[in-house]
């Protein structure tokens, strides 16, 4: 940067000598013409009058070397009057600058959630309001679970019916059990065996004795029964007495029928069919008597611990559905909307409440690519929020163009002391400095002129050709091409040489070759 030129060079006034000789020369004039006069005298007034002409000469020799030393006086401080006094600036060679921009942006929450249910249902609880602060996992809101409850008590019933069957297959049949199948088997044995073998001559001979016996007794109830009908058109017994006689008769015919019929197949043999139906059961209790004594078979023990996995996935799954009944904070934030109150039915996904997170805000802003590609994430930048200044990572750089700004955008993330939130949609400003290596000469604004073809100049100050005075310097005009303008200074590169000054002020007044007096 500038600085204040503190050196004082000795001064040499150009035309000095010339404007001194001038006046000497019309001293030395006039003294010669009154000399003249005095000779014409001399003749008349002989040695008396040359000494008078002697004492005038030695008056005017001395008169003139008094104009002389007072017209020099005269000169200089007439010169050192006359120069426009400047104040100057020192400037020094710099190799690079700096160039502050501001992008405009806004504040927005790392998160922002519309809590809802994943299931519906009865809303019967909300535990908190709009504007509260809530810390993650916090309970927000219940569904009615009842239905759920119920169903996952019958679940554990049927889980402990399976889980007993299940035991008793691993530990395998009972004692009892393979003894009763024991008895099983050989009754069926038994019976297969008499079909086998056919009706014995004495169970025949029974058969047909059966039969004769109930012959009698039917000739005799016949006898009965129609005597009793001859009494009763007689009107000797009553209608009650012939009805049971005849009942009697048919009952016993009957009897007759079923005696006549078991002997025949007795007499006729077991039919094969039935012999084949007594030895499918025969099989059968084998069969079970068989796998009790081998014992329970792996396959039967899986199935069974299927049955029981089963009831545990749908316990499980009911257990979902419990836990998706309520909603808890994901995040630490602020209520910012609470859409409904309880008692209300809702449906799967529609909204309860809004969470806004406010822990480190992030800022969202749009900057052109040539500056993006500049940037690279985990760099710290200043952002300004209203009148605070905050610093700010970058997070990430997007990389999709917006298409209508033609800006890629820069999220960063806020560090904001615990006590202080900032809201989201807040205006921010993002404060990015860039260094541009070139070299160049920083002057203030007031110290340039303008030049030809677009160009600007200043004025440098050199020794002057007389040294009228060790403040007056004759000003020389510079060139130069403004690269970057900051406030009151400028930044430029031209003709100007490390460690020269510059005139800071008054340069309107100037023109090139005019004496100035510089003020320290």
């Amino acid at each position: 940067m500038a600085q204040k030129f503190s050196e004082k060079p000795k001064i040499e006034p150009s035309d000095l000598n010339t404007n001194l000789n001038t006046q000497t020369i019309d001293v030395v004039e006039t003294a010669q013409l009154q000399l003249k006069q005095q000779r014409s005298r001399w003749k008349r007034f002989g040695t008396g009058a040359i000494a008078g002409i002697v004492l005038v000469s030695g008056l005017a020799t001395v008169a003139i070397r008094r104009s002389t030393t007072d017209r020099s006086n005269t000169l200089d401080s007439s010169i050192v009057t006359s120069a426009l006094p400047v104040e100057v600036v020192r400037v020094d060679l710099v190799n690079s600058y700096e160039v502050s921009q501001s992008y405009t942006g806004e504040i927005e929450a790392p998160r922002t959630s519309n809590l809802s249910f994943e299931r519906s249902g009865l809303v019967v609880s909300l535990f908190v309001n709009e504007g509260d602060s809530i810390e993650a996992g916090t309970p927000i809101a219940q569904l009615d679970t009842s239905r759920l409850d119920s169903q996952r008590l019958e679940l554990i019933a049927q889980k402990a019916q399976a889980t007993a069957r299940l035991q008793e297959l691993e530990a395998g049949p009972r004692t009892e059990d393979i003894a009763t199948a024991q008895a099983v088997l050989a009754q069926e044995t038994a019976i297969l065996q008499e079909l086998q073998a056919g009706p014995r001559r004495e169970t025949i001979d029974t058969a047909r004795a059966n039969v004769r016996n109930i012959e009698e007794r039917l000739q005799l109830a016949q006898l009965q029964a129609n005597r009793r009908e001859r009494l009763y058109r007689g009107g000797a017994v009553s209608r009650e007495q012939f009805d049971e006689a005849t009942t009697a008769a048919d009952a016993l015919q009957a009897e007759l029928n079923a005696a006549r019929r078991q002997l025949d197949e007795l007499l006729t043999g077991t039919r094969v069919e039935q012999i084949d139906a007594q030895a499918a059961r025969v099989d059968a209790a084998r069969s079970q008597l068989d796998e009790l004594l081998t014992g329970t078979r792996i396959e039967q023990i899986d199935a069974q611990a299927a049955i029981v996995q089963q009831i545990d996935a749908q316990i499980a799954s009911l257990d979902i559905e419990r836990r998706k009944s309520s909603i808890d904070a994901p995040f630490s934030g602020t209520v910012s909307v609470r859409y409904l109150d309880e008692g209300t039915v809702v449906g799967e996904g529609e909204s309860i409440v809004r969470l806004v997170e406010n822990t480190r805000p992030e800022v969202r802003v749009g900057v052109p690519t040539d500056v993006a590609a500049m940037l690279n994430v985990g760099e710290r930048h200043r952002v300004n929020v209203g009148d605070r200044t905050y610093s700010a990572d970058i997070r990430s750089i997007l990389p999709e163009v917006d298409a209508a700004t033609r800006t890629q955008t820069v999220i960063l993330q806020l560090e904001t002391p615990a006590t202080i939130e900032i809201a989201p949609g807040v205006v921010a400003r993002l404060e990015l400095t860039q260094t541009q290596s070139i070299e160049g000469f920083w002057l203030p604004t007031a110290a340039l002129v303008r030049a030809d073809r677009g160009l600007w100049a200043c004025y440098v100050p050199i020794e002057a050709e007389t040294p009228a005075s060790e403040s007056v310097y004759r000003i020389e005009r510079r060139v130069v091409e403004v690269i970057h303008e900051q406030g009151d200074l400028v930044f430029v590169r031209g003709t100007l040489q490390s460690g020269e000054v510059v005139v800071s002020n008054r340069t309107q007044r100037l023109v090139p070759g005019q004496l100035v007096a510089l003020n320290f």
